[in-house]
């Protein structure tokens, strides 16, 4: 288990920039750039509380460092809050009220209109 503060690693909202990650970005903004609709959905809410503030500066970083390379970053932090089934649990469980089904149908479908 990997745990790690983002403050400390991105202080003053310092954008990510190591080669692994510019990489990626670049490679997402060649698809784009070809006529590829690409869209990244952030983090959801969850996990250990202690840990909930990070998870939402990491979401505000990875949005910030997405943003150079024209890239749609749609933050699905708050909207997921509600749909797992445990209170402090990053997964979501198999039925229609706090399933996958329903983090698509309330988070990802509506922003969908146009592209599948």
């Amino acid at each position: 288990n990997r745990s790690y503060d983002a403050r400390e690693k991105y202080p003053n909202g310092e954008l990510i920039a190591d080669q692994k990650f510019v990489d990626f970005a670049s490679a997402l903004q060649t698809y784009q750039n070809a006529g590829v609709k690409v869209i990244i959905f952030g983090l959801p809410y969850g996990g250990d509380l202690s840990r909930q503030a990070d998870r939402e500066y990491y979401d505000t970083i990875l949005s910030n460092s997405l943003a150079p390379y024209g890239l749609q970053y749609i933050s699905v932090m708050q909207g997921s809050k509600g749909l797992k089934p445990n209170n402090n649990d990053v997964h979501y469980g198999r039925s229609e009220a706090s399933g996958y089904n329903a983090y698509f149908e309330t988070l990802i479908r509506p922003t969908l209109d146009g592209v599948i």
